[in-house]
């Protein structure tokens, strides 16, 4: 029986893995001449407002009126300058971001990624195709084992490639209902499909793994055609009316084929034409590519719809992390298939007997009888008056056990040089060759492996990039035609660009690809902010415990820190509405006490005043009685 202990799978899985636990981010910047200098003012703008906001908010004070910038505005220029490079957006940015960000959800790149990803592993190439289908710009993973291409490129990316072709085979029906198909067509493609394949009748040095692909295939309603798609690189010859403004600056304005003057400018640009050529005979879908995108400051240039990457292509090839083990993982196989074979040889240990020293009257039976039941062997060295200095005994071992032990070194020899080849070691697998060996050992093999494969990590992350950018440029198309296609958006952007005139088409995008750190180690040290912000009372332990259930292992990371965020500054929103209901509290009694100490000495002035007109009342009456009785007595003395 032939087995097959297969060590790339792993490898292969663990790479994707990773892949997988790294995470994305998708950041849209504009990148034209335009944009930079709308960049530049704003950075002016933002510094001249910092520069005054200590007045307007003086101003704001006092007169009361809003006078204050309502922006953010960073505290220094550093800060500006990081700002501007790194988080301001203007609603172009925004909307594009958003879009991009919509379309990547829709058509599911997140488990798309991985495998365009298997493909560079295994083939060590990877294609993906970027069109508008149904209105909207779509992607979709292309069989690197079918497509053809020109290996007279310079580059892993294959940026001066001047053609792309790709195979697959379509069922007759749906191939007849898409590229409208005749009666006498098909019967034309059934009789030329018995006898030809592509890789003869037109001599293809393609690069897929089987050239020779018939033109048609199966039986019945199973009957399937072979549809081969191609673009190739083109150049075409344009009319522009020059003309120079007041400041010296040239525009140029297209005008018809037919203009003459001396004024228009013929310019050569790169177009890309197409074809389909369906079960080798009938030709359709002929004619310029549609939708080239193109730069606002450079239109000589397109690219074409397929998006490649060749990992390590020298030489006209690239040859991929499988590829390599492929011999050590056949040459395993034979060795573990061997010592299958040797145990399946394999006996138990076994001895000799000399019978001609079995005692006098036994046999064969009761020496085998007493050596099975109770271990003992009875032998009789001097039968017949002849002493047998011999032994009766003589094992013999027919087990594997030096055998055995052979194989296994050569199948881990042929581990270490997988490991060695393909980047992946057993640390970096969770693997760890001994209990004994130290910690430091461990990191610093797992760091060496992961050192051997960021190349590869690093061109898959530009290949996404450059199939985002293509991306984008195909929104701008769409954009420009029909924009009410991307209302869904509205609510990502946080622009209403549906009622605002957004100039997204008269820019050009960057799209560039953020590796955030992997999510198992995110996740854990979301966990631990999370401890720390409920041991400082940030957060409350029911919004920890929702917190721990959405960003937990598998969940959304960065929503669960958007919503830590957001908890963290409504608990210390809600904290500072409390202190300052304390302090007006505070500043409430304080004015009452301060009240009630008024009150209580303007008691006791009125108090004292009272006595002061009781005590003069009192005098003048007393005076009064006085004069009254001086006078009584000065009567009674004239008297």
């Amino acid at each position: 029986t032939w087995i097959n202990y297969n060590k790339i799978r792993g490898k292969v899985n663990l790479l994707i893995g990773e892949l997988n636990a790294k995470g994305y981010s998708i950041r849209a910047r504009a990148e034209n001449k335009d944009a930079v200098a709308a960049r530049l003012d704003k950075k002016l703008e933002m510094l001249s407002m910092m520069n005054i906001k200590g007045d307007l908010q003086g101003l704001e004070e006092m007169s009361g009126l809003p006078s204050a910038p309502q922006e953010f505005l960073p505290d220094t220029e550093a800060e500006l300058e990081d700002h501007i490079a790194n988080t301001y957006k203007d609603q172009s940015e925004k909307v594009m971001e958003a879009a991009l960000k919509f379309l990547v959800a829709k058509y599911e790149w997140q488990a798309k990624r991985l495998g365009q990803f298997r493909d560079l592993v295994i083939t060590g190439r990877t294609f993906c195709k970027v069109e508008i289908e149904d209105g909207l710009p779509k992607f979709r993973r292309v069989d690197p084992r079918y497509m053809v291409f020109d290996i007279n490129s310079k580059d892993d990316f294959l940026s001066d490639a001047t053609y792309f072709g790709e195979v697959r085979y379509l069922p007759l029906a749906d191939a007849r209902q898409i590229y409208d198909l005749t009666d006498k067509e098909i019967e034309e493609i059934k009789d030329s499909g018995e006898n030809e394949n592509y890789a003869t009748a037109f001599n293809i040095n393609s690069p897929a793994s089987d050239n020779n692909l018939d033109f048609v295939t199966g039986s019945g309603s199973s009957l399937k055609v072979l549809v081969f798609h191609a673009e190739w690189q083109d150049f075409k010859l344009i009319k522009r009316k020059k003309s120079v403004d007041k400041f010296g600056n040239e525009h140029f304005k297209k005008v018809k084929e037919n203009a003459k003057g001396k004024d228009i400018v013929n310019t050569k640009i790169k177009t890309w034409r197409k074809g389909t050529l369906i079960g080798g005979l009938v030709m359709r879908d002929w004619g310029l590519k549609e939708n080239m995108t193109r730069s606002i400051d450079d239109i000589y240039d397109t690219r074409s719809s397929y998006v490649p990457l060749c990992h390590n292509f020298v030489n006209y090839q690239s040859i991929s992390t499988v590829d390599l083990l492929k011999g050590l993982q056949d040459f395993k196989n034979v060795s573990l298939y061997n010592m299958q074979l040797a145990i399946n040889r394999a006996g138990p240990k076994g001895f000799s007997y000399d019978i001609s020293q079995i005692p006098e009257g036994w046999n064969i039976e009761e020496v085998l009888k007493y050596l099975k039941t109770a271990g003992v062997a009875v032998v009789n060295s001097k039968k017949d008056g002849i002493h047998s200095p011999g032994q009766a005994f003589q094992e013999f071992d027919m087990t594997i056990s030096n055998s055995l032990n052979q194989y296994m070194s050569v199948s881990q020899m042929i581990d270490r040089e997988m490991d060695e080849i393909g980047g992946v070691n057993s640390e970096r697998q969770g693997q760890v060759s001994s209990a004994s060996q130290a910690v430091g050992v461990t990191n610093a093999a797992i760091t060496s492996s992961q050192l051997a494969t960021e190349p590869m990590f690093e061109a898959f992350r530009k290949f996404e990039e450059n199939m985002l950018r293509e991306l984008a440029g195909l929104v701008k198309i769409v954009y420009g035609e029909d924009k009410e296609i991307f209302a869904p958006i509205i609510g990502d952007a946080g622009v209403d660009f549906l009622a605002n005139d957004v100039d997204l088409h008269l820019q050009d995008y960057g799209v560039f690809i953020t590796v955030v750190p992997p999510l198992l180690a995110d996740h854990e040290k979301f966990n631990q902010l999370l401890m720390t912000a409920l041991q400082q009372g940030k957060i409350e332990i029911t919004d920890a415990l929702d917190l721990v259930r959405e960003g937990g292992s598998g969940g959304d990371i960065d929503l669960a820190i958007a919503r830590l965020k957001r908890s963290i500054e409504k608990r210390d929103a809600d904290r500072q509405q409390q202190e300052m209901a304390m302090q007006q509290q505070q500043q409430q009694s304080q004015m009452q006490q301060q009240q009630m100490q008024q009150q209580s000495a303007m008691q006791g002035e009125e108090m004292k005043g009272q006595r002061q007109e009781q005590y003069s009342e009192q005098g003048h009456q007393n005076r009064m009685r006085e004069t009254a009785f001086k006078e009584r007595m000065n009567i009674q003395n004239k008297l």
